[in-house]
């Protein structure tokens, strides 16, 4: 019998890993004026009203009309519906559900980042906190994609290479 192993059984030679190198992270597409969102930023008072009169207008919305609520994790979307229980009310005000509020973590005082779509016909309310997280996470994939030599080459400008502005700048 022949004792040389058959290729399919000889484990494989073990490769050095290859470093990966910093994979270029892609910017946000920066919208023109061209449709008209609006985004602002309102405080929930202690019965969960808050003012979007002017998202409101920028949607075509009345008030009176009712409204349909769609909750997510971290937002929530409403539409114009013909069976809501929810309305605008004259003042310009909306009145979030408290399950809407208990789910996200909102009480009077919180505030939230207002977006009206018209495009898509929807106002999108979403706590501070969450938003502030999505661009502290944007930031920090910002800052570990610039090259090295570039955090290097502004190390005598304004942003250190922490991406944090220094006191005291020429640019402040």
């Amino acid at each position: 019998m022949n004792d040389v192993p058959v290729p399919l059984f000889t484990p494989p030679d073990i490769l050095a890993p290859v470093p990966a190198g910093r994979m270029s992270l892609a910017p946000l597409p920066i919208r023109g004026n061209s449709s008209a969102e609006l985004l602002s930023v309102a405080a929930i008072d202690r019965s969960g009203r808050f003012s979007v009169r002017r998202h409101v207008a920028a949607l075509g919305w009345k008030p009176g009309f009712p409204l349909g609520f769609t909750v997510f994790p971290t937002a929530v979307l409403i539409r114009q519906t013909t069976l809501g229980r929810y309305r605008i009310d004259a003042r310009g005000q909306l009145f979030l559900p408290s399950g809407a509020r208990a789910f996200l973590g909102l009480s009077g005082g919180d505030q939230v980042v207002v977006v009206a779509m018209p495009d898509h016909g929807v106002l999108l309310v979403q706590p501070v906190n969450a938003v502030l997280s999505q661009i502290v996470e944007h930031c920090s994939l910002l800052c570990d994609s610039e090259p090295a030599d570039t955090r290097e080459a502004h190390a005598d400008e304004s942003v250190n290479s922490d991406c944090v502005p220094r006191t005291g700048s020429r640019h402040s």
